[in-house]
């Protein structure tokens, strides 16, 4: 097992060289690795590699009724909670007009974006939710 500290480490590292895919390396997919690295369960398990467009995306997120709920369905049907955000915790943020998976880190959210990583204040996004890992 790995620790959060660590974890957000590996997987800032991860996102800023490996490319972007959708189904197996986009916000929500990668958010889930970094979940599994520490708690050895895949949150994304049933959802990775059944999709490999924003449209295939987007279809799974419209019948979980947004991106919050698809990642409240995966996280709290293994048993995690939702919190108010600490570093480490998976967040849901409003981005502009867009919803993103993430990691807090404190006073920042990092997300995996089509074309890079994006860390930025928490003060210029709105966490829509957030689950204690």
């Amino acid at each position: 097992m790995i620790s959060k500290k660590d974890a957000v480490k590996k997987h800032l590292k991860i996102w800023r060289s490996d490319p972007f895919s959708w189904g197996d390396g986009d916000c929500l997919t990668r958010c889930a690795s970094y979940v599994a690295d520490i708690h050895d369960i895949d949150p994304a398990m049933g959802l990775r590699g059944t999709y490999s467009s924003r449209e295939g995306a987007q279809e799974h997120i419209d019948r979980a009724g947004g991106v919050a709920a698809l990642v409240g369905q995966q996280l709290e049907g293994l048993g995690f909670e939702k919190a108010d955000p600490e570093f480490g915790d998976i967040v849901v943020v409003q981005f502009g007009e867009i919803e993103l998976g993430g990691i807090c880190l404190g006073d920042k959210v990092a997300m995996s974006a089509e074309t890079h990583l994006i860390e930025i204040p928490t003060r210029f996004v709105k966490v829509i939710a957030a689950w204690r890992i």
